[in-house]
């Protein structure tokens, strides 16, 4: 009896989460054999035998934990980075000092992840007082490095959309790195008041696509705006009605960028 295998499922098992045919083919209650014909006859490639080796020696995360992968692939798409430096795989961030609670809400997300983090301080304040220090919190991950590096916007949109926390989770991630909150200086013409904004802003088209339909999913009205500096895009999303506002900050549950900073325009 010949079972129906949904290539679309299989592919996410394998590649995005990582899985061995052993692993799917017991899920399935088949044989990895079958798993591999089957995955030959969809046209699914396999890896190569040199990385599935590897794959085996590493580390790898837990894969369950989606809520705190929501978190990180916010950062990451944000303020984080990923890295290659000879055998080590880096997936970090850099932030200022006094964005401690944002530091310690990163280094927790890996921690239920099953992976261990580093924490390290650069004093810029020795090299002028202007300056502020910055933490960095860093990841040597190769599992989740390949992970990370297999993904685009459209699974990283299919990894979020898992359910309705996932989603909160990737925009609070993306707002405590690249959001603001500010009020205005320049006043109302008509009610001659100064006024709340809140707003996200990034470099890259695709990620504040992805974003904006995030929150559009979530039941968020953001305005959207594109404009240009030193012939550099930047990208904008945001609200200005002070109860959406509050409604955005109890929903999303940002640990840092709660309170407005005073700003001239």
């Amino acid at each position: 009896m010949k079972i129906n295998i949904d290539k679309h499922w299989i592919e996410k098992e394998y590649w995005v989460n990582q899985k061995s045919l052993r692993d799917i083919g017991e899920e399935l209650n088949i044989s990895y054999q079958t798993i591999r014909r089957r995955m030959n006859e969809a046209g699914i490639l396999l890896r190569e035998r040199q990385w599935a080796l590897r794959l085996k020696r590493i580390k790898n995360f837990d894969k369950t934990r989606v809520k705190n992968i929501s978190y990180i692939l916010g950062v990451l798409l944000g303020d984080g980075f990923v890295s290659k430096n000879k055998n080590k795989r880096i997936i970090g961030l850099n932030i200022a000092e006094k964005d401690f609670k944002f530091a310690g809400s990163f280094y927790n997300a890996f921690k239920n992840i099953g992976l261990n983090p580093l924490v390290g301080i650069t004093k810029l304040k020795d090299k002028n007082p202007l300056w502020s220090n910055q933490i960095r919190i860093c990841v040597s991950s190769i599992s989740f490095y390949e992970w990370y590096r297999l993904l685009n916007m459209n699974k990283i949109e299919e990894f979020i959309a898992q359910n309705l926390e996932c989603m909160k989770e990737f925009v609070r991630g993306f707002y405590e790195s690249e959001g603001t909150i500010f009020v205005n200086n320049k006043k109302n013409q008509r009610s001659g008041k100064t006024y709340l904004g809140l707003r996200m802003v990034n470099t890259k088209r695709n990620v504040m696509e992805l974003v904006n339909k995030t929150i559009s999913r979530l039941g968020f009205n953001f305005y959207e705006h594109e404009t240009t500096k030193n012939g550099k895009p930047y990208y904008y999303s945001g609200i200005w009605k002070h109860e959406e506002i509050v409604r955005f900050l109890n929903e999303i549950n940002p640990v840092i960028k709660r309170k407005p900073r005073e700003r001239g325009v």
